[in-house]
């Protein structure tokens, strides 16, 4: 049992059982999201997205909104607001346009991206904090 133990690779398994755990929830019907309470417009709406409308919903606290529209034509919308995520919004919104090739997005193009960052992240933090535990001088039984 201790031979198994030490052969285990704790980083992998742990990136391996976050993307088990974000695969299921969001692509798998039925997908599990979070309402947009305002904060998210003013990223989006700077970055040629806007908010389809629905009939009998909230767009705002609805329980999720997966698909919102990409502008054609100019974004009147002159605001500037200064974030990284801009930068993945774009990158999503290109991957979208080339898998889909219409105008509607698709958010869970936004995460996938984050969820292959997260996947890098968590197997890195991971990495690190085990590996004092890997010392001869602790043992894990």
């Amino acid at each position: 049992m201790k031979n198994i133990l030490n052969k285990i690779n704790y980083s992998m398994l742990s990136v391996i059982l976050f993307l088990l755990i974000s695969i299921i929830t969001l692509f798998i019907p039925p997908i599990i999201g979070m309402a947009d309470n305002g904060d998210y417009y003013r990223i989006i709406s700077q970055n040629d997205l806007y908010h389809l409308p629905k009939e009998n919903e909230d767009i705002f606290f609805g329980y999720f909104n997966k698909s919102y529209g990409i502008y054609k034509y100019n974004n009147e919308l002159e605001t500037t607001l200064i974030s990284t995520q801009s930068t993945f919004i774009k990158l999503a919104i290109f991957i979208d346009k080339l898998i889909t090739k219409d105008d509607v997005f698709d958010i869970r193009f936004l995460s996938i991206i984050y969820i292959i960052i997260q996947a890098v992240a968590l197997y890195f933090i991971s990495r690190v904090l085990l590996e004092d535990i890997n010392n001869k001088n602790i043992k894990l039984y």
